[in-house]
């Protein structure tokens, strides 16, 4: 994978704290290089990167948070190990948000907080979603087509869309989490985060 990591200034040897931020699914590394005058100043480093499959890294196809989660502890583990950060935060949007909520959820040890733009709670519902908008696919194929596609993204990708599924695991998170409203609706994708932020709340007061 290839990534960037931007140090605050004046910190040369001391030990800092860095957000690693984590693009969408038509996006890239470029998308946090508007937020370095916010985060470097208050003495926090910022890495970023591209995804397998996405930007300058290697890979043919991305799997919308299923393996992103595991490239973002790849990454993780790199800065570790090369640099003097003393903590981790995440900050994902769309694709990479439900990537984070999918790497949270292991509860790696590094972590301490979460930023979620935009994420979805679950892809087969998403999927569902969309196709709603399109009465005439639904109405002549409905799930049979559905059920291709999902073989169809097994046998090339790898993965399997009902494991996309931030809403399953998202109680297991004990980290802070800030969630910023969706925009994409066209997707119906805004009523997904309330669904994320109930079940995480009603899971902490068990």
């Amino acid at each position: 994978m290839i990534g960037s990591i931007y140090l605050p200034p004046n910190t040369a040897g001391s030990k800092i704290p860095c957000v690693i931020y984590c693009h969408g699914s038509s996006g890239n590394q470029t998308e946090a290089l508007k937020y370095i005058p916010d985060i470097l100043p208050k003495g926090i480093a910022l890495a970023t990167f591209d995804f397998c499959g996405c930007g300058n890294s290697e890979g043919e196809y991305i799997s919308l948070g299923h393996f992103e989660s595991e490239d973002i502890d790849t990454v993780a583990q790199e800065l570790l190990s090369k640099f003097p950060i003393t903590c981790i935060g995440l900050w994902g949007r769309s694709m990479g948000a439900v990537s984070v909520l999918l790497c949270a959820a292991r509860k790696p040890a590094y972590l301490r907080a979460i930023c979620l733009d935009s994420p979805f709670s679950d892809l087969m519902k998403l999927c569902n979603d969309y196709f709603e908008n399109y009465k005439v696919i639904q109405t002549l194929m409905g799930d049979f087509f559905l059920s291709n596609v999902r073989k169809k993204i097994v046998e090339l990708a790898g993965f399997d869309l009902e494991h996309v599924s931030p809403i399953k695991v998202v109680e297991k998170i004990d980290v802070p989490a800030i969630f910023i409203p969706v925009s994409y609706t066209h997707l119906r994708a805004h009523e997904t985060p309330e669904h994320l932020v109930c079940r995480l709340l009603l899971e902490k007061k068990k």
